[in-house]
């Protein structure tokens, strides 16, 4: 009997495990949830509460971490350093969506000051596991990034610089010149008859 009660309850939940090979929970449900938080803070210990308690995929996160790399994000956290970051909740759910979330971490961790940078952290959200994994430079997926958002910002705004302004300015001017003039002769001709 209490083989079957061992079984049944280490099949339910293995905090150890990566979420994906997790047993199908729902999400939403409050139950489940709250399970997530207490398996965080019992893999990882007290100093995880706060966060568990803030971020709803933080419990999940650190599940999908090993113990000292869920410690290392706790302390992070604990620290301020993830608050700097443009979003937490994006980065924690890079690690729980991820095939390799213990590696994700461990590369956010390492690599904090560069990801407050928007252009780094958006390069590194595009593909977590391709830059922990060092299959791709953070400076030059960074680099794409912020080329790609100022094309953007220069297609979003193409009277930028005032002399797109100044050219559509006389254009317009010159029209509205012919305009006049063509009006004027047609008056002076219907005078003349």
């Amino acid at each position: 009997m209490k083989t079957l009660l061992c079984l049944t309850l280490f099949a339910q939940m293995q905090p150890w495990m990566p979420v994906q090979q997790q047993p199908k929970v729902n999400s939403n449900d409050p139950h489940a949830r709250r399970q997530w938080r207490e398996d965080a803070v019992a893999h990882v210990g007290q100093d995880a509460r706060p966060m568990v308690e803030t971020h709803e995929l933080a419990a999940r996160a650190l599940l999908a971490c090993s113990y000292s790399t869920a410690n290392d994000l706790v302390a992070a956290f604990n620290r301020g350093d993830l608050s700097k970051l443009p979003s937490l909740d994006y980065l924690l759910a890079a690690i729980v969506r991820s095939n390799d979330g213990e590696a994700v971490a461990v590369f956010a961790i390492g690599h904090l000051k560069e990801l407050e940078d928007i252009d780094h952290f958006n390069a590194f959200m595009g593909n977590p596991v391709e830059y922990a994994l060092g299959l791709k430079d953070l400076a030059a997926g960074a680099a794409e990034v912020r080329a790609a958002r100022l094309r953007r910002q220069a297609w979003a705004t193409p009277l930028g610089d005032g002399r797109m302004v100044l050219f559509w300015g006389v254009v317009l001017a010159g029209i509205g010149f012919l305009i006049r003039r063509r009006l004027r002769r047609s008056d002076e001709e219907s005078m003349v008859v």
